[in-house]
């Protein structure tokens, strides 16, 4: 693999080859050898029983600014190109807004799946244990980007620089613009290739304040049709998808296990060392948090 290529790899879904200079900025650092994924103790219990992770609709997360970031940023930029170039078609049609409303249609919103780079974090245990106890799943990136080839998910690092995020959106806006002004893409489809690369780079954005979770995720496109399905939570009920760890018939390959704060954690880590030995396959460990936090 050349290293052009490796880098447009770690571009979100669908995005089509950036510039050098976008490329570079969007590229990010190779993911991490083990990304995890904090969830309760029901949460670890289902994985482990389904074989699969849920991916939720963007627009769910705890992020209430989720893919409107980028949107917003956009609406800026072209409002001011406008008014530098006002006579500009390309900027005059994107000020009426009609270039994005079918992204935010077509095909519904892109899932995610959320983990981090680190193990053992306070905000993340307060965030997915809800007052109880918890554990974050430690996967082996290589074979969560195997299984992810097979489904059409991509793995992405979340973007949380401002100014990263502006430089992103402004190049892409300025490479439709150029394919456009020298004729190599009539105006509606320079338009919606904004528009389909604008949304695909939204799924990395998110608000500077989450920076502690040094989020990667996996994202499939809303334009991959996928089986929905509904989970409750306190306030609503969050559309998910699912994404498959490993066949019915296989067991998943789960090396580390930390056990999040808890009155009895070295219980629990007994507890769940004999649940993946019968759930789990290769070696594995469990490890506990060194955090001293009490929720309880």
């Amino acid at each position: 693999m050349t290293a052009s290529s490796r880098r447009t790899s770690q571009l979100p879904v669908g995005t089509r080859p950036l510039s050098a200079s976008l490329d570079v900025a969007l590229r990010g650092p190779r993911p991490p050898g083990f990304l995890y994924h904090y969830t309760s103790l029901q949460g670890l219990l289902g994985i482990l029983s389904s074989r699969t992770l849920w991916a939720s609709s963007i627009f769910y997360l705890n992020d209430t600014t989720e893919y409107l970031g980028a949107l917003a940023i956009a609406e800026i930029l072209q409002d001011r190109k406008a008014k530098e170039q006002p006579r500009d078609r390309f900027y005059k049609f994107l000020c009426g807004k009609k270039g994005f409303s079918l992204v935010w249609t077509l095909g519904g919103p892109p899932f995610v799946a959320s983990f981090s780079e680190k193990p053992d974090v306070l905000s993340q245990w307060r965030a997915y244990t809800h007052g109880s106890a918890g554990v974050s799943v430690g996967f082996q990136t290589k074979n969560l980007l195997a299984r992810a080839r097979t489904q059409e998910f991509r793995l992405v690092k979340c973007i949380y620089d401002r100014q990263v995020q502006q430089r992103i959106v402004e190049k892409l806006l300025e490479r439709e613009h150029s394919d456009w002004l020298r004729g190599d893409s009539p105006l509606h489809t320079a338009i919606l290739r904004f528009s389909v690369g604008l949304a695909d780079v939204a799924t990395a954005f998110k608000d500077p304040s989450f920076s502690e979770e040094q989020e990667w995720r996996l994202v499939i496109p809303a334009a991959r049709r996928l089986p929905t399905k509904w989970r409750p939570t306190q306030s609503m009920l969050i559309p998910y998808t699912e994404f498959k760890l490993s066949s019915k018939k296989e067991r998943i390959v789960a090396p580390i296990i930390y056990i999040g704060p808890s009155p009895r954690q070295s219980h629990l880590g007994k507890s769940i060392a004999g649940l993946l030995s019968k759930e789990a396959s290769g070696k594995w460990k469990v490890r506990l948090s060194t955090i001293p936090y009490r929720n309880w």
